[in-house]
């Protein structure tokens, strides 16, 4: 099985992320689900760490459903509440395979 590379993932994320930070910090910290430390350091991450980060081949971003997020996403896409919950249960699981993949 071949390992999925990310980098083109990851420099999406961070430059969509220093975009929304710019844009609107508060709004961006709340998002992105980071603390200000971290909001701090992909606010002033240089074009190269961009790059070096960016290249990296495992995720830097990981997905995310709260109770909040999953009526939202009812809602967006007029499913039942069984079929978006079967929707999330799988992204979850892959998410927990890609991130014991890459530790």
């Amino acid at each position: 099985m071949s390992e999925f590379n990310f980098s083109v993932a990851n420099t999406s994320y961070l430059m969509t992320a220093i975009n929304m930070i710019n844009e609107d910090p508060v709004s961006a910290k709340i998002m992105l689900g980071v603390n200000d430390a971290t909001l701090s350091l992909l606010k002033d991450l240089t074009p190269e760490e961009i790059r070096v980060l960016g290249n990296l081949r495992t995720p830097l971003m990981e997905i995310k459903m709260d109770a909040e997020s999953i009526k939202d996403l009812q809602a967006a896409c007029g499913q039942t509440h069984k079929t978006t919950i079967k929707r999330i249960e799988t992204l979850n699981k892959l998410n927990d395979r890609l991130l014991l993949k890459v530790s």
